[in-house]
């Protein structure tokens, strides 16, 4: 038999937004994109996915034109922080999902092996 599911609450975080520009969309309209993390907090383990968009070069920067909010902020905005979490999982490595990921500590972090694989490659 299946050990049931223990209840999870889960808070998503409003870490800012980056500006997808028309070259990269469908009808050439550049949009505002949300960058969200989301904190689950379940009772044997508080997770949280994704840290939202780090510090980039000053063509990226110019290319996506990020707005940040920063994670002890957005964390403290729902009564929480760093040291509340126990483990940090990135959806992928991109700068607007893993890019907070060096300020966290020494939090474990996961993230899938082929996109660990792809970041150690060169460029």
């Amino acid at each position: 038999m299946r050990r049931p599911l223990r209840q999870s609450d889960i808070y998503r975080l409003d870490l800012g937004y980056v500006v997808r520009p028309g070259s990269e969309t469908t009808n050439g309209e550049s949009r505002v994109e949300p960058v969200y993390a989301y904190l689950i907090d379940h009772p044997d383990l508080t997770a949280l996915f994704d840290t939202g968009i780090g510090e980039v070069d000053p063509e990226t920067e110019a290319h996506y034109r990020p707005r940040r909010v920063s994670l002890p902020s957005a964390l403290h905005a729902i009564g929480r922080g760093l040291i509340d979490i126990d483990v940090i999982a990135n959806s992928h490595l991109h700068f607007d999902h893993c890019g907070v990921n060096p300020f966290v500590g020494q939090l474990p972090v996961r993230v899938q092996a082929s996109e660990l694989q792809g970041a150690r490659k060169p460029d």
